[in-house]
């Protein structure tokens, strides 16, 4: 099958439950085998390994830190849903998923939760990495640019989108939920406003919040660099930050400063110009999710 990007590994074909099985008792054992129990489907072997080599420096049971968080869920799946026998929609939704999930795991990324169509993925958490909003936006232009290359090889009526959420901030992050049943993921305002921002995001589109912006200059203090003055900010080769101004996201009281990421293009006479990649595929933008 051309687009059997979903022939994937048996733990990459379950990946709704696996993370989530962890047991209680793990939240107080971060020894190897708890490591390998929590993390070993979730991140990159190279993680593993240095989780490994420093069992003592992992905190399963709940700790505050800072990270960068990064939804991404398929634009134009209620559609394909509608239409698709459910093992045909399995394989294409696996093979989307398995997309960004490689996407995430290149840049170490924690993949801490697979919800239908969407994936969450965490950045500085469970090693700490100084660079981690820049690893979630190279992350998140590897999502974008590997699912353009997935289509090469799928039916255009089978493609879809991925609409991208990022922010930056403070979370309660370990292993939470019932006894019987523990997730390692992250909890706070900080989750709640990136996937605010996915929702908000169109096929193709790349959306940080304020706070992610902050992470990448390096500022203590808001809007320390003005807008349009991008020079300090460490964003991947090739793109750009373009401002979208004060947004108002659904549950919050005030709005959010929202910053799209861009690539750019080249106008007719080689200069620069900004190109954004949402508005590829607009008939999947005008479909409901």
């Amino acid at each position: 099958m051309p687009y059997a990007i979903g022939h994937m590994p048996y733990a990459m074909s379950h990946m709704p439950y696996a993370i989530s099985h962890t047991p209680y008792a793990m939240r107080h054992m971060p020894d190897e085998r708890a490591i390998l129990e929590t993390f070993g489907r979730f991140v990159s072997p190279h993680v593993v390994e240095r989780l490994l080599a420093d069992p003592a420096g992992v905190h399963l049971g709940g700790a505050q830190q800072t990270i960068t968080v990064l939804f991404a869920d398929l634009r134009g799946y209620t559609a394909l849903a509608e239409r698709l026998r459910p093992e045909q929609l399995l394989e294409i939704l696996n093979g989307h998923l398995t997309v960004a999930a490689q996407a995430v795991l290149a840049h170490e990324g924690t993949i801490s939760q697979y919800s239908g169509d969407q994936i969450m993925a965490l950045f500085n958490a469970p090693l700490a990495q100084p660079d981690h909003a820049l690893r979630a936006t190279r992350a998140a232009i590897r999502i974008r640019q590997a699912t353009a290359s997935y289509h090469a090889c799928v039916p255009a009526d089978l493609q879809m989108e991925f609409g991208i959420g990022i922010a930056t901030g403070e979370v309660v992050v370990g292993n939470i939920g019932a006894s019987e049943m523990l997730n390692y993921t992250a909890i706070g305002d900080t989750v709640n406003l990136a996937e605010r921002l996915q929702e908000l995001a169109r096929g193709g589109e790349i959306l940080l919040a304020e706070t992610a912006r902050q992470a990448l200059v390096g500022e203590d203090e808001p809007r320390g660099v003005p807008t349009g003055n991008h020079a300090t900010l460490r964003i991947p080769e090739g793109h750009n930050l373009s401002d979208r101004g004060a947004m108002w996201i659904r549950g919050r009281r005030e709005p959010v400063q929202v910053y799209a990421l861009e690539e750019l293009g080249f106008d007719e006479g080689g200069s620069p110009s900004l190109r954004s990649r949402a508005g590829m595929a607009p008939a999947l933008q005008r479909a409901e999710r």
